[in-house]
């Protein structure tokens, strides 16, 4: 039986697989340089014999006459279908059979090793089978019979011997060790070795037996011949059958081996394994560049970002800590507190128990002209009501000059006395927001209103006190005039009361709530912007991280999986299966969808990072607006300014040190305007506001993640996924299952059909006088039956004539 076929991985491994391919593909054998392949010093013999399927490895189970055999009881020998394994080939020790049946025959389980083949003269997956005698030549590419796999093979024998005669009588070599196998084998050989110079390695030959025309090979029979005729008919092969019998460890070894040697000499394969690590490698490379971009842009964002909240936060900082919170300090201690101490002392005095004042007054009355009273007596009463006026009118003469006080502060921004506010008390009376007194008509005319009816308070104690006198002295008194200067006070003391509560609510309140809302407004707009500012930042800094995560897990999976496939190219150790193992596990699977989703959620991010970035400089230029338009501060920045663009002293550079609580002593002017907004007289909003929207827009169009990643994960994700599917094809190839023993497994019974023969003997020819004696025998057997026949019909067509007649 032969397996023709070359085993790959032992001409891979020998580095011969290219030199086979090659040999096999030539029409033209002429021009074939060994030299190419450094087999310069290596016989076609050695080549063929080492990359020939091993009948150890081919042979899964043997049974002889129901005993079991082994690859020892079989011979090797080369054919003109190459290396072959013969059964009961030696004269010396032949094996005999007693019984009939498949069960007393020969029968083998192979593995044909159709996993090993390669490229040459027969695609057919099988082996071929040769029934000869032992002195025969096997020619098995012409006289063998197919086996393919997946099935059980019955092969029946028939023997059959015949004899012939020599010559006169035939044509044959009575000679019992001639073979006309032998002699054509011979003939071919010699024939090629007179026109090549060389045989082939099969052709052994070393008959010595008479020489015939050997130029046309005319080899006669042998007188005695003993041939072999077979039939063989096909079955099924039981599922799992073959399965049992196998060394599974093995067998899935030598698999892999020739697999793996398979993947790495298939020229369409190998380049076809390259593109696609080179386009995977390309698109990796892509990617990580396009993540490395994206996150050397979230550096620079985050770099830009925190330069202009740095700049800005500190602007806010002084404008809030220097400027609206001192005016508001100013309001609250300067002015409210003003009010507060003036109303308590003096404002709040004026009116209070003022219905007590006059009912004493109208009791004196009564007393005095009503009720009979001794002369002490009245000049008590006359005592009590005048200290009572005289004091309720101080009160008011004083709370008058207060008036004057708070007016002066409340509309011309005049104070009494001030709060330190600064170090030095350098800039106490600047954060004075006098547009709010200058413009408020409502305080002047409250005022003027106030001190009206203060007056008639006034002059109605004054004819209080006049009326007191004349009831003591003259004990009379014009009652509708007394009357009236009673009411007239009761009525200016609820005004003033009124006038008291007005002038609070309407102007010291509502100067405290204008600078308190102005405070809280900005505040917000800072609280804004640093929430924006924040947002902004967890958004870059959520990019970044999740980059960084990637690169940490996924990434770093991803690079070990191309990482593989490239050492696999170059190192022919490295398996493929492994390549193809590690690049399909979960982990990678969840790598390329993580890589996917990276993409895209930095492609979605980055409109939010372009809204965040926008509403960050807007928050910004609003902000800086409301400082810059801020009337209250602008004259704190507009007096530092001028100050810092004198000579500037010590004492000044100390006073603000101690307000920025940091070291000037290396700084110049014009380092130190910006580190207490003096800069902002110079600045023209409507230039910055220009130059910075500007320098914004840039930044974001410099930045534009989108142009970034453009679609480098898809390209990555489909090369990838390419990738995976053909080693995933190639993992699923190297598994034994059904498909797999069918195509390379075969059982194979050889029995004899009968234990008889069928025998010929070919005899001697007739002498003349026998042969002539047979030939006059048989003429007169014609003759004598000829004469008979005659007769015959001239019988029948009289009898026939007589009947027509009697009728």
């Amino acid at each position: 039986m032969s397996n023709s076929h070359r085993r790959l991985s032992v001409a891979a491994n020998y580095d011969w697989y290219h030199l086979l391919d090659d040999l096999y593909s030539r029409s033209d054998v002429s021009t074939f340089d060994p030299d190419k392949y450094s087999a310069t010093n290596v016989s076609i013999k050695e080549i063929f014999g080492k990359t020939a399927h091993r009948l150890e490895d081919m042979l899964v189970r043997c049974e002889w006459n129901e005993e079991t055999c082994a690859v020892g009881d079989f011979d090797l020998v080369y054919t003109d279908h190459g290396v072959c394994y013969a059964f009961n080939a030696d004269p010396a020790n032949p094996k005999y059979i007693t019984e009939t049946g498949s069960s007393n025959g020969l029968r083998l389980t192979l593995n044909v090793e159709q996993y090993e083949y390669m490229a040459g003269p027969n695609h057919a997956a099988g082996l071929k089978v040769l029934l000869l005698g032992q002195k025969e030549v096997a020619f098995v590419e012409d006289l063998g019979d197919c086996v393919p796999t997946g099935l059980d093979a019955f092969v029946s024998i028939s023997k059959i011997k015949e004899i012939k005669l020599p010559e006169p009588h035939g044509d044959c070599e009575l000679d019992l060790s001639y073979s006309q196998t032998l002699c054509f084998d011979t003939c071919r050989a010699k024939h090629a070795l007179s026109r090549c110079g060389c045989v082939h390695f099969y052709m052994t030959s070393t008959h010595t037996g008479k020489n015939y025309n050997l130029q046309d090979c005319e080899c006669p029979t042998a007188c005695l011949e003993t041939r072999y005729d077979s039939s063989i008919n096909y079955a099924s092969t039981p599922s799992g059958e073959g399965q049992m019998q196998v060394n599974w460890t093995d067998l899935s070894k030598r698999h892999l081996v020739a697999r793996e040697a398979a993947q790495r000499v298939t020229k369409r394969i190998v380049k076809e394994d390259t593109d696609l690590v080179v386009s995977v490698l390309e698109s990796f490379t892509h990617t990580e560049k396009a993540t490395d971009k994206v996150l050397q842009m979230m550096t620079r964002f985050g770099e830009m970002k925190n330069r202009l909240w740095e700049e800005m936060s500190h602007r806010i900082w002084v404008h809030i800590a220097w400027g609206l919170e001192k005016v508001d300090f100013t309001i609250d201690n300067d002015f409210t507190r003003l009010w507060g101490v003036i109303d308590e002392r003096t404002l709040f005095h004026v009116t209070t128990g003022f219905y007590q004042t006059t009912e004493l007054f109208r009791e004196m009355v009564n007393v005095t002209l009503y009720t009979p009273r001794d002369d002490t007596e009245r000049a008590i009463w006359h005592d009590t009501t005048r200290r009572e006026l005289l004091l309720r009118q101080f009160l008011v003469e004083r709370a008058l000059g207060n008036l004057t006080v708070i007016n002066e502060a409340f509309t011309h921004g005049e104070l009494s006395f001030c709060y330190k506010k600064s170090p030095k008390r350098r800039y106490d009376k600047i954060w004075i927001p006098l547009e709010i007194f200058q413009e408020s008509k409502s305080a002047r005319n409250l005022m003027t209103k106030w001190s009206k009816y203060l007056n008639v308070i006034r002059d109605q104690i004054i004819r209080m006190l006049r009326f007191n006198d004349q009831l003591f002295f003259n004990s009379t008194v014009n009652m509708d005039d007394m009357n009236n200067a009673l009411l007239t006070f009761e009525h200016r003391c609820r005004s003033h009361n009124y006038y008291r509560y007005l002038y609070h609510y309407k102007i010291v309140r509502a100067a405290k709530v204008l600078v308190t809302d102005r405070l809280k407004e900005f505040q917000d707009l800072s609280d804004d912007f640093e929430a924006v500012s924040d947002s902004f930042s967890m958004l870059v800094d959520n990019i970044a991280e999740k980059i960084m995560t990637f690169k940490r897990h996924s990434g770093q999976r991803l690079s070990e999986a191309i990482h593989q496939a490239i050492t696999y190219l170059k190192d022919k150790s490295f398996q493929k299966v492994k390549v193809a193992e590690f690049v399909n596990n979960e982990d990678i699977w969840f790598d390329l969808n993580a890589i996917a989703n990276l993409f895209k959620d930095i492609r979605s991010r980055s409109m939010l990072i372009n809204d965040d970035w926008r509403r960050f400089g807007n928050k910004m230029l609003d902000i800086m607006k409301n400082m810059l338009n801020e009337t209250w501060t602008k004259p704190f920045y507009q007096r530092v300014h001028d100050e810092m663009d004198e000579p500037l002293s010590q004492d000044l550079l100390s006073i603000w040190q101690e307000m920025l609580d940091r070291p000037l002593d290396n700084l110049t002017s014009a380092e130190m305007k910006p580190l207490l907004n003096a800069d902002f007289p110079d600045i023209i909003e409507e230039d910055y506001i220009a130059k910075k929207s500007s320098e914004l827009g840039n930044i974001m169009h410099e930045n534009g993640i989108s142009q970034l990643t453009g679609d480098h994960a898809d390209h990555f994700v489909n090369a990838f996924e390419t990738l995976q599917t053909v080693l995933k094809s190639y993992m699923k190839s190297t598994d034994l299952d059904s498909k797999f023993f069918s195509e390379n497994f075969l059982r194979l019974n050889v029995y004899v059909k009968s234990l008889s023969y069928e025998y010929y003997e070919h005899q001697e020819a007739y002498d003349v006088v026998a042969l002539l004696s047979d030939i006059g025998g048989t003429l007169s057997l014609y003759i004598g039956a000829s004469v008979i026949t005659l007769c015959e019909i001239m019988d029948a067509i009289i009898i026939n004539l007589l009947k027509i007649y009697r009728k």
